[in-house]
């Protein structure tokens, strides 16, 4: 499932908007749906709402019911719908459209019909067919929604009967989040345990100690049969691991997902992380558990207490868990932004009348990114400090042209090469 094309005629402060979500004429995908989406844009532009705006058409798209196999039944408009624009989806190689006069599904279009009557049947949604939208709100990350992080392993056990698993496909993930996630992962570990540690008893019990190798050879054969999902895990998360210097511990019990300093095999509870990295990890942890392979996932503000240095690696992380989702993220981050395509950025802007506009990017991907800051954000990332030194810096150099006398062309001559050097001008 992936999203097209969106027109907004008007939503809140939105107006007359066209988003052309495909490759461009010249690229070698062109014409298909774009695999990530990354909205850019300075603050009151709107990215938070159009981010919201898009999954509740998705979602309501997907939900969409049909009456007499020809009318679309109980349909209705409101702020969050579309209103006189149009969004069009690609799911399994059929292409829909939606505006607030017909829906276009295949060759197939659908009025509206607000009586309805009839045969009701849905038009898309079908949980086997796994199209899912994920919406992950800028104040996901809190202490509630990671206090099992730093749980142990008998507090996770006598929380069991809480898990909400009816809610395991989850539409929005915000500050109230279930604690579905974490706490299935961690009780899949501990089953685990617990089946490990019944197994080495049972073999123990029938006088393998005395033969290594046999005892060896069958657990062995237990582990083939029953994989560890610690092992999972750990391959699914090492590239974000491995940026950490972290690996799982498979043998501390002490912690639900104990990790370990790859270099001094140091313990690390996840209490001890970042509250970056655990943020990081309550993003990942439903990308991990649910299948998104036709999904769209939209994030808003992912850079949130994440150093430079993840920010550039944050979307090669999503993508190994969710390599065929398409992404759609909301940042103020150059770093995030340069690992999009020029043609996967959208700039919102204000023009000269106030209005809310949108161009394309222009910085390739993986661009510096002062230089994204420049061409696409639009902004002088040299704040007023450093213009006032770039500024004596030139005016030093036009002094020491003129300069006749010897003596004080040579003290300009170290200003100027001590600022150089100071700000490498």
């Amino acid at each position: 499932m992936k999203l097209k094309k969106l027109n907004i005629n008007s939503y809140l402060h939105l107006k007359d908007l066209e988003f052309d979500f495909t490759y461009p004429d010249n690229h070698e995908k062109a014409g298909q749906p774009l695999e990530k989406i990354c909205f850019i844009g300075q603050s009151a532009t709107g990215k938070t709402n159009l981010l919201k705006f898009i999954a509740n058409n998705l979602v309501y798209l997907l939900q969409i019911k049909i009456a007499d196999r020809k009318y679309i039944w109980d349909f209705e408009i409101d702020e969050e719908k579309i209103n006189g624009g149009e969004i069009e989806l690609l799911l399994e190689d059929i292409n829909i459209k939606l505006n607030d006069k017909i829906l276009s599904y295949g060759n197939i279009n659908y009025d509206f019909n607000e009586e309805g009557g009839g045969l009701i049947s849905d038009l898309i949604y079908n949980p086997q067919k796994n199209n899912k939208v994920l919406y992950f709100t800028s104040n996901y990350i809190t202490d509630e929604n990671i206090k099992y992080f730093n749980a142990k392993p008998l507090e996770i056990v006598f929380n069991r009967n809480r898990s909400k698993y009816s809610n395991i496909d989850n539409f929005s993930f915000d500050e109230n989040s279930s604690d579905t996630y974490i706490l299935k992962l961690l009780e899949s570990f501990l089953d685990y345990r617990q089946k490990y540690d019944t197994k080495v008893r049972e073999l123990l019990q029938k006088g393998y100690i005395s033969d290594i190798d046999k005892f060896n050879k069958e657990f062995k054969k237990w582990q083939v049969e029953n994989p560890s999902p610690i092992d999972d895990f750990s391959e699914k998360f090492d590239l974000l691991l491995n940026k950490l210097n972290l690996e799982i511990d498979r043998i501390n019990v002490d912690y639900p997902i104990p990790f370990k300093n790859k270099k001094t095999e140091e313990i690390i509870p996840i209490n001890g992380l970042s509250t970056g990295t655990k943020g990081l990890l309550l993003y990942m942890l439903p990308l991990y558990q649910i299948d998104t392979s036709k999904s769209i996932i939209l994030i808003d503000e992912p850079e949130r207490s994440l150093y430079p240095d993840m920010q550039m690696e944050l979307m090669d992380f999503f993508r190994k868990l969710s390599p065929k989702s398409q992404f759609i993220i909301a940042t103020h981050s150059p770093f995030i932004a340069a690992s999009f395509e020029p043609e996967e950025r959208f700039i919102l802007y204000f023009d000269e009348n106030g209005d809310v506009k949108v161009r394309r990017g222009s910085s390739p991907i993986g661009d510096d990114p002062n230089d994204i800051l420049a061409n696409d954000f639009g902004i002088n990332y040299i704040n007023k400090y450093g213009q006032k030194a770039f500024e004596e810096y030139k005016n030093l150099k036009q002094k020491i042209y003129f300069e006749k006398n010897e003596k004080k062309k040579e003290e300009i001559s170290k200003k100027l090469e001590e600022l150089g050097e100071k700000y490498n001008f």
